[in-house]
Formats: C-alpha cells, structure tokens, sequence
C-alpha cells in the first residue's frame, strides 16, 4: 500500500448484488435512479442499471437560473452510473442521460449492446441510444425561530460543545496526515490530506497502477468513522474526503456509515 493512503488508515484506526450485463441478444434496459440532494444544495446522481462496465453516457442538466452543465460519466463493474454536482442554487433540475452513439463504445461495450445497439431493447432506446430523464428539487433551507426555552439554548450549547470536541479529535487523529474541518450548517467534517504521496496515489489509483484494494481499505475505515460520528452525535453528520489535488471536489462522502459518492466508481 503507497504511503499516503497507509497513513490515513493509520489515523482512521485512531478512532445489492449488482446486476450483471452479459453478452446476449434482446438486452432489455433497466434503470433505476438513487439519486438525491445531499449537503443541501449537492446533486448526487446514481442510476442503477443493468448494462456493460465502461459504457459511456453523457447528461445535460438544466435548471433554476437558466443553469445549464453537460457532464460525462461511465457505467461501473456493479452497472452504477454515479456522478456529483455542487452548490446549485434553491429550484428543480432537470436531468436528461443519453449514451453515447454505439459505434462511439468501447468494444466490449459493443459486444454486449450490439454493434449497433441492436440488442438493447425497450420504451427508452431509439437508434441504440438510451435516454432517461429525471427531475430533483434543491429546496430552501427553513431556519427555526430562535428559542426561548432555557433548556432547549442549553441544549444547543451543548451539541455544539459535542461537535467541536470531535473535530478536536478527528484533527489530533489527522495532525501528521491531513487537515479536518467541520461545517455546522451542513452537519459535515471534512478531511484534506496533505502529504504529497496521496496525490500520487490518487494518481496510481485512476490510472490502474495501484491495487483498488488499497482505496477500498480507505473507505471501509471512513465508513467506520463515520459510524463513530453517528454513535456520538446522532444521524445526519457527513464525512468526507476532499481531494487534494482539486479542494472543491471529493473523493469520498459518507453519512451514517452509508457511502453516498466514491470517485473510484467511475474507475473500476
């Protein structure tokens, strides 16, 4: 295991079948969407399907402000669609998939889908391009009024005083390894690691050169931590961790021990 990714298990430690795409004539299409908002204003995109690894999609968002974004994506090896939009504005969306055009498929893909798309079939496929739509609502944040009940203020107090201490602890846990912040509004600890081998290893891990296993220990102890989040403050709180090369995007985000976004999805 490269000595980034080793060092994050060591402060961690501090603290559906999938349907399987065949090569076969009359490929009936199914699809099934786990998409959700996740940290109020994030779209995390997750189609469920049956089709091959690797076959390409694209999907073109629209929404509230005239927002516009086309974005690209893979089917994994447990046939998952995943991908992750940030910071949208209060409104629906509208997201439409097509897959790529057969003859634009890797081979395998086509050896699966037909060279062109002829065993796909189904109410959503025309010219052996697959098109899905669906409609998520990013709603506005709805503030409490202010309490007056003495008990409910101390009580407050004291969740905040609970939050703080564990950022207290995550950050001594990742002292030698990384950086932890916690945002309250979002209810989300995040995690950046600083050593310069993580980056090489994510590096490693998207182009094949090190062993998914490695990272697949990375998320089994995140999602130990985050179990440990939930035991200690309740429901509700994320943990993720950022990539450190590019700080706005994530690599992993779990809430209650759920993993909710995986960037190594889209390379396996």
């Amino acid at each position: 295991m490269k000595k980034g990714l080793l060092a994050i298990v060591a402060s961690l430690l501090l603290i559906s079948l999938p349907l399987n795409a065949h090569a076969a004539e009359n490929l009936t299409v199914e699809i099934q969407s786990e998409s959700k908002v996740v940290k109020d204003d994030d779209l995390k995109l997750k189609l469920h399907t049956n089709l091959p690894k690797k076959m390409k999609f694209y999907a073109t968002i629209t929404g509230a402000n005239d927002y516009e974004k086309e974005i690209k994506a893979k089917i994994d090896k447990d046939g998952d669609l995943y991908k992750k939009v940030k910071n949208l504005n209060v409104g629906k969306y509208t997201i439409t998939y097509k897959s790529y055009k057969p003859k634009k498929q890797p081979k395998k893909v086509k050896k699966v889908i037909g060279k062109n798309g002829g065993y796909l079939k189904g109410d959503n496929i025309k010219n052996g391009v697959i098109t899905f739509t669906e409609t998520l609502e990013v709603k506005e944040l709805i503030k409490e009024a202010p309490s007056t009940d003495k008990d409910a203020s101390a009580s407050d107090i004291d969740k905040e005083t609970q939050e703080l201490a564990m950022k207290i602890i995550l950050a001594d846990n990742f002292s030698k390894t990384g950086t932890v912040e916690f945002k309250a509004k979002l209810k989300a600890y995040s995690v950046t690691p600083t050593e310069p081998e993580m980056l090489l290893a994510i590096t490693q891990l998207q182009s094949g050169e090190l062993d998914p296993a490695n990272w697949d220990t990375i998320v089994k102890s995140f999602k130990n931590m985050s179990e440990s989040v939930k035991e200690n403050l309740g429901s509700g709180y994320f943990v993720e961790l950022v990539n450190p090369a590019n700080t706005e995007n994530s690599l992993l985000i779990i809430q209650d021990g759920v993993v909710f976004y995986d960037f190594m999805d889209e390379y396996r």
